[in-house]
């Protein structure tokens, strides 16, 4: 299995701090954000050293891109030496921030990255504090950090999740984007997401809640040059505004599915598109705690048992295929019924 041409656009998703210093208004931070382990792993602390041994075995079966999120990584003191480590053993290595405690860290990782994605949901300050709960952070923190990444000579992703709140925010947003990418003759992109569903987030779902296809429309009539691209397990949409490119990710469209999704109960709006990592070492391919759905990488005794477990779960995402009906079953799973339309 080395080298496997098959999962070279296959993405890990690399979880390294379990908290986070806000409460931002989408995200599941009660249950652990992207940072899942069953119950019986959730307090387990594994060492710098056994985490970048988990990265090299991930790697070591053919996954060549690491993306390394949270809570918020930059609370994670050792982040410096696990980015380091990484782009020895990955071929691309990418990281998600809020932005707060970015510039310090900014010398020590600016070398070893590949692209740094800011969270940036409004320039309003009003509806920035009110979107990203949090008395450290302000907007103009946000801004500070975007602009650390792109004096250190980083690509730059502003991450803006789409919601009823801040639907007509996205102009000014790429707007500033195009300020930013002029002033430091950097390479930027604004990446529109929609709002994942969590049960935690349930009310504030469906309040907020709005497929990103009817914004992508509006910009690809303004700017007329929508083009697709297919990775894997996603589809991304993207339309240049005037020299900055916005990328669209949409999971209200088809999304990949496989057997482990059929009857499931915390049945998920992003589907199986990637390998995720605990900060534990646990390892699975689900937006879930569920034992049944993962792996102990961290605890494999042997390379071959490691290789075995990866097999598993690099399989289980590879054979997946697109489902058009995975949003219709969402909604049914769950009881939800969006307050704005869908569509």
């Amino acid at each position: 299995m080395d080298a496997m041409g098959e999962v070279e656009t296959m993405y890990l998703r690399a979880s390294v701090a379990s908290v986070c210093n806000l409460d931002c208004v989408y995200c599941p931070k009660a249950s652990g954000m992207e940072d899942r382990s069953p119950p019986h792993l959730a307090k387990r602390k594994i060492s710098v050293n056994d985490y970048v041994g988990c990265l090299a075995a991930i790697a070591s079966v053919g996954i060549r891109r690491v993306s390394f999120t949270g809570g918020e990584p930059t609370t994670n003191q050792h982040l410096p030496d696990i980015i380091r480590a990484a782009a020895d053993l990955f071929d691309v290595v990418e990281l998600t921030s809020n932005g707060y405690a970015l510039p310090k860290m900014m010398p020590a990782i600016a070398p070893h990255l590949d692209l740094i994605k800011v969270s940036l949901d409004s320039l309003d300050r009003r509806k920035f504090a009110r979107l990203a709960q949090g008395p450290e952070q302000t907007l103009d923190n946000a801004v500070v950090a975007i602009e650390a990444a792109l004096g250190a000579g980083i690509p730059v992703g502003i991450n803006f999740v789409l919601m009823r709140t801040n639907r007509d925010d996205l102009e000014a947003i790429v707007d500033f984007a195009a300020t930013m990418k002029a002033k430091y003759n950097g390479t930027l992109h604004v990446s529109v997401l929609d709002f994942y569903y969590s049960d935690e987030r349930r009310d504030m779902w469906q309040r907020e809640y709005i497929a990103v296809n009817g914004i992508e429309d509006r910009l690809a009539d303004k700017y007329g040059n929508l083009r697709e691209e297919l990775r894997f397990g996603c589809r991304f949409a993207w339309v240049n505004c005037n020299g900055v490119e916005v990328r669209f990710k949409d999971s209200a469209g088809p999304t990949m599915r496989g057997k482990i999704c059929d009857g499931c109960r915390q049945y998920c709006q992003e589907g199986l598109y990637g390998v995720k990592l605990s900060t534990t070492g646990w390892m699975t391919t689900c937006p879930s705690n569920d034992f049944a759905l993962g792996a102990d990488l961290a605890t494999a005794v042997a390379a071959e048992e490691a290789r075995s477990l990866l097999a598993d779960m690099v399989g289980r995402v590879s054979r997946a295929t697109a489902d058009s009906n995975s949003f219709a079953t969402l909604l049914r799973t769950h009881g939800l019924a969006p307050t704005y339309p869908v569509n």
